[in-house]
């Protein structure tokens, strides 16, 4: 009871050490609860870490890979619609469609200095299209950098997922038979350390 009462007053609550039959139990109330409690479980067990999130029904989310923006330097960009931009092939682009970038430091078409984010298309290696018609923004003369923008995405959660990270060099599949395997011998002793 005292739990409930704790969870009825909090927006998010995180575990660690919280048997398994327990956490779903708990994780079980948070999601019909109205508004949905977020729900974190992690736990480590020797080289293995596991990590179970429960945001409700749906969540945004302000980073969807938790990686640095990606760049480029510009290497020309076309008059056209939709532009090209081709960047120096000292790096892959890291754009994928669909992708939002910013541009600046660019000479000559200076109009995409702007700040406003627009989205790519036609990703390859060292080029991209952009969806925007630069027949008007004068001539591309030199320099430039391209930046990946983050954006907020909303995410329906139509099935809770598990998401676990394995320090070991090891297939995903062993290191999460060796964390359900190890719950029973949890529940078996009521306790999650393992010494």
């Amino acid at each position: 009871m005292l739990l409930i009462l704790i969870l009825l007053s909090t927006q998010v609550v995180v575990f660690t050490d919280l048997l398994l039959r327990k956490a779903i139990e708990v994780d079980n109330f948070c999601h019909r609860h109205k508004p949905p409690i977020a729900f974190i479980k992690a736990d480590i067990r020797g080289v293995f870490g596991s990590v179970f999130c429960d945001f409700g029904p749906s969540f945004t989310v302000f980073d969807v890979d938790g990686e640095e923006p990606h760049t480029g330097i510009i290497a020309s960009i076309s008059n056209d619609s939709p532009a090209l931009v081709a960047c120096v092939d000292d790096e892959r682009l890291e754009f994928e469609d669909g992708d939002m970038v910013i541009f600046s430091e660019v000479q000559g078409m200076s109009a995409l200095n702007d700040g406003k984010p627009r989205r790519v298309k036609g990703t390859r290696p060292y080029s991209f299209f952009l969806e925007e018609d630069t027949t008007d923004y004068g001539a591309y003369e030199k320099g430039g950098i391209v930046t990946q923008v983050r954006v907020c995405t909303t995410i329906q959660a139509s099935q809770r997922l598990h998401f676990s990270l394995c320090l070991y060099p090891s297939p995903l599949t062993l290191h999460v038979h060796c964390l359900i395997s190890l719950e029973p011998a949890v529940s078996k002793h009521d306790r999650c350390h393992c010494t």
